[in-house]
C-alpha cells in the first residue's frame, strides 16, 4: 500500500504549497515504511514509476501494458536475467541506497532467496503430478500451503516464522497460479492489461488518468517480489487495485435521444471536478 501511495504521490506533482508539503511528508513516511519492512524492490519500482510519470510520461505509456506481463511472470523469466540484469542492477542500487550494499557485496542475486522459492514452487507445480482440475482452478486461498508447495521452501523461513509452511511464494503471479490456477492467473493478468489500456487512453490529457495509471502500476509492480494483488492472499491491496481498474474503464453512456454533446460536456465537467478532488482543492461543487 505504501508503494501505491508513493508512486501516485510523485505523479501528482504540483506547485509549492501546503498540499505539496503534505504529500512530500507522507511520501517520506511511505519510504520509511518500505525500508523498515525490507521491501526494497517495491520501493525502487515505486520511485521509478513516479519519476517516469513526471519526467518521461511517454515512456511510461509504452511500458504500462507490458509491465504486468513481466511482473506477474517474473518467477519464470528471472533465471534467464539473473546474471545479466540483476547483478549489475544491485551494484548500481548499492551505490545509491546503502540498504542494497550487503546484497551486492555478498553477490546475492537471488533477491534474498526469492529465486529459490520460485524455482522450488514451480518445480513442484510441474513435477508433483497435480490433477488437471487443480491446475486449472487452483487450491483456493493460501494455495501454496494446501497444495504442499510451501514444504519445498519452508526451511528458508524456519528461523523467523512461527508457521514456515504459511509463507507465500513472494510473487503475485505465482501465488495466483496456486490460488486460482491457470484460469485465475490469466484472468488477473488480463484484467490488469485491460484496465491499463483504459487508463492509457487519456494519459496525456487528464491528470487523474496519469495518477490512476501510476498508482495501478505501483500496485502491480509491488507484486514482483511480494504478494500484493492476488485476491486469495492480499485482500485489501486487491480491492484498491480493483477500484483503480474499474475507474479506468468508465465509459459515458449516450442517452436515447443521442445528445452526445451534452454527454461530452458532462464528462468534461466530471473530469474537472475529479481532478480538483484529487488535488485536494476545496473549490469543487456537486452537480
Amino acid at each position: 500500500m505504501a508503494a501505491i501511495f508513493l508512486a501516485a504521490a510523485i505523479a501528482l506533482h504540483d506547485k509549492i504549497g501546503w498540499r505539496l508539503v503534505y504529500r512530500a511528508t507522507a511520501s517520506v513516511v511511505a519510504v520509511a515504511v518500505l525500508v523498515q519492512a525490507g521491501s526494497r524492490i517495491p520501493l525502487l519500482l515505486a520511485l521509478t514509476l513516479g519519476g517516469l510519470s513526471m519526467l518521461r510520461p511517454r515512456l511510461l505509456m509504452r511500458v504500462a501494458v507490458p509491465l504486468p506481463v513481466a511482473v506477474l511472470s517474473l518467477w519464470a523469466i528471472f533465471p534467464h536475467m539473473q546474471n545479466a540484469v540483476v547483478r549489475p542492477a544491485l551494484e548500481v542500487a548499492s551505490a545509491v541506497l546503502p540498504q542494497f550494499r550487503d546484497r551486492a557485496d555478498g553477490g546475492d542475486s537471488t533477491l534474498n532467496g526469492r529465486s529459490i522459492i520460485w524455482d522450488n514452487a514451480w518445480t513442484y507445480w510441474n513435477e508433483s503430478h497435480l490433477d488437471v482440475i487443480h491446475k486449472l482452478f487452483g487450491f483456493g486461498s493460501a494455495g501454496q500451503r494446501t497444495s504442499g508447495a510451501s514444504a519445498t521452501y519452508s526451511d528458508l523461513f524456519s528461523g523467523g516464522y512461527s508457521e514456515p509452511l504459511a509463507a507465500s511464494v513472494h510473487n503475485t503471479g505465482l501465488q495466483q497460479l496456486f490460488d486460482g490456477g491457470l484460469l485465475g492467473f490469466l484472468s488477473l493478468l488480463g484484467l490488469c492489461v485491460y484496465a491499463l489500456m483504459g487508463w492509457r487512453r487519456d494519459f496525456a490529457t487528464h491528470l487523474d488518468a496519469r495518477i490512476g495509471t501510476t498508482a495501478l502500476l505501483g500496485a502491480i509492480a509491488s507484486g514482483a517480489s511480494e504478494v500484493m494483488i492476488a485476491p486469495g492472499y492480499g485482500h485489501v491491496p486487491f480491492i484498491v487495485a480493483l477500484w483503480l481498474m474499474l475507474f479506468g474503464r468508465v465509459e459515458p453512456t449516450l442517452p436515447p435521444d443521442g445528445t452526445a454533446s451534452k454527454v461530452s460536456a458532462d464528462r468534461k465537467r466530471g473530469a474537472e471536478q475529479m481532478s480538483l478532488i484529487l488535488r485536494g482543492n476545496k473549490n469543487w461543487t456537486a452537480h
